[in-house]
């Protein structure tokens, strides 16, 4: 037996003789060094203790730098909290980990953020995990290889599904099994008001091919239709992806518009027939 093993059976057996005044002032110490310990860095503080005002009076630019200041330089803890939570997302406010979710379904809205930090009065930041981009490989690649593609329509989350050809556009998506999300072109949607930009949006920065991107999580009305003819709509969260040309998530297909991944398939649910003689992809009825 190593000495710490024994040091914590020592430690079980004084514990077990304990009444409950006793106990209560162990779990109020233990509580104590826990909140400690799942404390961020103290090099964090510029970014935790930065008034929500101040914040919303930078410029655009200001604010996406400080994002950018925070996964580089908290990038470790960014990662090892998401991890220890399962999480896709975490909400960080004053330097506390106040929410968290193991799914972007319910990624913190606009409302939600600015309510926050109302309150709280300091910026309430939400960190993403790492998207996974497998990049295995209809769109055409080098060396006669191809990626399979999905029509999709993407309209504004407020639109109506009937009248969604009209409200949205059409995009031929690269659909990759190996993504978790749905990846598209920021710009796009901005340009033909699919979105629009309000200084709450959070800017995310993470790397693909050991390039990095930047990104807003926003949500999007996402439109398919079957073979028979049969449309269905879903809202979604997107990673909405600023320069996306210039972005590694082009490297493969610079003609790429969008990279569609798994959660279609799933929170639809979609059946997908891929074809590999014709290079089509057929969406069945389910």
């Amino acid at each position: 037996m190593s000495e710490l093993e024994a040091n914590l059976n020592q430690v079980l057996r004084v514990l077990d003789h304990l009444g409950p005044r006793e106990l209560a002032v162990v779990e109020e110490r233990l509580a104590a060094r826990k909140q400690v310990a799942e404390q961020p860095p103290e090099v964090a503080a510029d970014f935790f203790k930065l008034p929500f005002d101040d914040y919303l009076a930078m410029t655009r630019e200001e604010r996406d730098a400080i994002a950018l200041r925070a996964y580089q330089t908290l990038g470790a803890w960014i990662d090892a909290e998401l991890e220890k939570r399962n999480a896709e997302w975490m909400l960080v406010c004053g330097g506390q980990v106040i929410e968290s979710s193991p799914t972007l379904r319910n990624y913190p809205s606009r409302e939600k953020l600015m309510q926050i930090g109302r309150q709280r009065r300091l910026v309430p930041f939400v960190f993403v995990r790492e998207p996974l981009i497998e990049e295995s490989g209809w769109s055409a690649l080098a060396r006669d290889d191809f990626y399979p593609t999905i029509r999709l329509t993407v309209a504004a989350p407020s639109a109506m599904v009937e009248h969604l050809p009209a409200a949205g556009i059409e995009i031929t998506a690269d659909f990759d099994s190996g993504s978790p999300n749905l990846l598209v072109d920021y710009d796009q949607m901005l340009s033909q008001q699919i979105v629009d930009y309000q200084p709450i949006d959070l800017a995310h920065f993470r790397s693909h091919l050991g390039q990095a991107y930047r990104f807003h999580v926003l949500p999007l009305l996402i439109g398919v239709r079957s073979e028979d003819g049969v449309v269905t709509a879903r809202e979604f969260q997107a990673l909405c992806v600023l320069d996306w040309r210039q972005t590694p998530l082009c490297l493969i297909n610079t003609n790429r518009e969008a990279l569609a991944g798994r959660n279609l398939l799933i929170e639809f649910p979609l059946r997908l027939e891929l074809d590999g003689a014709r290079r089509v992809t057929r969406l069945l009825p389910t």
